[in-house]
């Protein structure tokens, strides 16, 4: 397995560095006015439009009005005997070295804003896999040796790097007909008489001066041949920080073919303007979706990791708390902001700690309420003794003391509508004589007594895997009834 990542101006932009040309027309107008003011002239009134396709607007120089003004102050006079025959190629020159001081001046200006940039933000770091890996950078700046420790060896800078004696490689990708016809529509030439020799060589000269600008991504491709070979067993191309405008497109193509044809692709996209540009120049390889994959670079950080696990962490803690308004907010995580996110991670615990405390206290009323009344009616007591007793009333109950492992021993008695009946006297008495374990008589006192759980079978209704022992007293006439009973 073996990694190629592709390093465009977004990823710098990612990391908070400010690499787009909105900030290189900030910092002209901050440190080198001349040059905003050669721009201006050069290219005419320039707006945020414009500065945002600087390179691809580098084309657009208005060369009509440099030819006019140069051939006007520059044509000869043939009638003069001063005249001399290199003053058939002074409106040329000028026109040549116009475009050039103009040119080379904006670049020593935009290579000295590189230069001077600050690094990037070591917490916007994404996630990259760094052994065995190429990387190819059509950035100037060192983001990734300084950021992610990347040996110089192992980056291709293709259009040069900033900090040392690396020409940078800065133009537009507009052809020799594409600037011909633009000078044209401006100043179109005589159709019947044409243009006269002055003005077609300072027209000819204008255009190479701009074609001079343009980025000559086949000369770059043949430089770099030796380091396409390199790509062919690449199983993995990363496309970070590109727009796949068309002046690169030359670049991603080769690369394309230089990897194994099975590679699997993962391609950066701000917004869904450039998925859509993704797509397309996709389907125009001929390369279908199973192979690629677009992804947000914010996806890619590896403070991503922790932030993923405190958003899981704090869902579950929201779903917890069962509040419906911290349930959204939590899966609305990503909108919120960064207070809203801790007042969550705070809350949520605590509404849990709240809920804990109402459950166990709920609970511990139930119990109460369930150990008071569970044996305190007629059924119950029927039940576990097999006796029928008059219509009983509870008078008094006391709770006893419960131990760490959960033992009890509590305390009941029970008033009966009248005393038990001599008949049920008589059968008590018939049981205790026949060798009956659980009833006995003393002194006039019945008394019944009877554990389970622990292997013992427990009464009808009752449960298996409860400990409990119960016991029941009543004197005969009495219409009291005690009973005893708890854990063992």
């Amino acid at each position: 397995m073996r990694h190629l990542y592709i390093i465009g101006n977004g990823f710098d932009i990612h990391h908070k560095i400010n690499t787009g040309y909105l900030q290189f027309r900030e910092w002209l107008e901050i440190n080198n006015t001349s040059v905003l003011m050669t721009i201006d002239e050069l290219f005419g009134f320039c707006n945020n439009n414009w500065w945002k396709e600087f390179e691809k607007n580098l084309a657009n120089a208005i060369i009509s009005d440099i030819v006019q003004e140069e051939v006007t102050e520059n044509y000869p006079d043939f009638g003069s005997d001063a005249f001399r025959d290199r003053e058939w190629y002074d409106a040329e020159h000028a026109v040549e070295n116009r475009l050039s001081y103009a040119y080379d001046d904006i670049r020593s200006a935009f290579q000295e804003w590189i230069t001077n940039l600050e690094k990037g933000d070591k917490s916007r770091k994404i996630k990259i896999s760094t052994k065995n890996s190429l990387f190819l950078s059509f950035n100037y700046t060192n983001t990734l040796e300084y950021l992610y420790g990347i040996n110089n060896k192992d980056i291709l800078y293709i259009h040069g790097k900033a900090g040392c004696e690396d020409e940078l490689v800065l133009g537009h990708g507009a052809s020799y007909n594409d600037i011909q016809k633009l000078l044209n529509n401006s100043y179109p030439t005589n159709l019947e008489e044409g243009d006269d020799f002055i003005t077609q060589r300072a027209k000819d000269a204008a255009i190479c001066g701009v074609l001079n600008q343009k980025k000559d991504v086949t000369k770059i491709i043949k430089k770099n041949e030796d380091w396409f070979k390199k790509l062919k067993d690449v199983t993995h191309v990363h496309f970070y920080g590109h727009s796949f405008g068309d002046v690169d497109l030359p670049y991603f193509r080769k690369i394309l073919s230089s990897v194994s044809p099975t590679a699997h692709i993962e391609i950066s996209a701000y917004c869904e303007k450039d998925k859509i540009t993704v797509d397309n120049f996709m389907s125009d390889e001929n390369i279908g979706k199973n192979r690629y994959k677009i992804i947000n670079l914010e996806d890619k950080l590896m403070t991503r990791i922790p932030l993923k696990l405190l958003h899981a962490i704090t869902l579950i803690l929201t779903w917890a708390t069962l509040s419906p308004v911290f349930v959204y907010l939590a899966k609305r995580w990503e909108s919120i902001s960064k207070k809203l996110r801790t007042f969550l991670l705070l809350i949520s615990p605590l509404m849990i700690v709240v809920y804990i405390v109402f459950c166990l206290a709920v609970y511990c009323v139930y119990d109460s309420y369930h150990r008071k009344y569970r044996f305190a009616d007629n059924q119950a007591i029927e039940r576990i003794t097999g006796i029928k007793f008059p219509k009983l009333k509870l008078v008094d109950y006391v709770k006893g003391a419960s131990s760490f492992t959960g033992d009890f021993n509590d305390s009941l008695t029970l008033k009966m509508q009248e005393p038990v009946s001599d008949a049920t006297c008589n059968y008590l008495d018939s049981l205790i004589s026949s060798g009956n374990k659980e009833w006995t008589k003393r002194d006039g006192e019945y008394n019944f007594s009877i554990m389970w759980g622990n292997g013992m079978p427990a009464p009808e209704g009752e449960h298996d895997n409860e400990d409990i022992a119960f016991s029941l007293s009543f004197t005969e006439g009495s219409k009291t009834i005690s009973i005893n009973y708890g854990y063992w």
